[in-house]
């Protein structure tokens, strides 16, 4: 997972190791824990104000920040329900994930980072719009399963 100035978290994998402000694993998959409980005596549990979405990533960076590492395991299995809770597209996940997007940046972030946040915020919005235009990406979904455009600033974006 890869912690960009926006403050989101992306799987390595999608590609967004250029912009991460951490460019190894920060974030600990719920799904994922096994025996670390050593870990979240220190660190404590997962912040229950998150709800949804952003709770992995609030969680790895509290690790990281109290020095324990997370290991990529390639070869690990760990199934995982994309969006099972909200839905992929749904009003109710663009409204948590940038909520919470913008309370991990502020819960989290060194000052130097969260005062750069808004720059790359608008980077990803204007992005998010140009992929909605064209048809492409989450803020197409968004729209392709019943949500009106309109709506979308209210959210922030998916």
């Amino acid at each position: 997972m890869n912690l960009l100035a926006a403050g989101e978290g992306r799987e390595a994998a999608v590609g967004a190791r250029d912009h991460a402000l951490f460019a190894d694993q920060v974030r600990v998959s719920d799904d994922a824990l096994g025996d670390q409980f050593r870990m979240l005596d220190e660190i404590g549990l997962f912040d229950e104000s998150f709800f949804l979405y952003c709770e992995d990533t609030d969680l790895g960076l509290r690790a990281r920040w109290a020095a324990w590492e997370c290991l990529y395991v390639p070869d690990a299995a760990v199934e995982h329900r994309y969006s099972h809770s909200a839905g992929k597209a749904s009003g109710l996940k663009a409204y948590y994930v940038e909520r919470n997007r913008l309370y991990l940046a502020v819960k989290n972030f060194p000052i130097s980072d969260l005062l750069l946040a808004p720059f790359y915020s608008t980077i990803r919005y204007f992005w998010h719009f140009v992929f909605a235009m064209q048809g492409r990406g989450k803020a197409a979904d968004f729209q392709r399963d019943g949500n009106s455009a309109a709506k979308l600033p209210l959210y922030g974006t998916i």
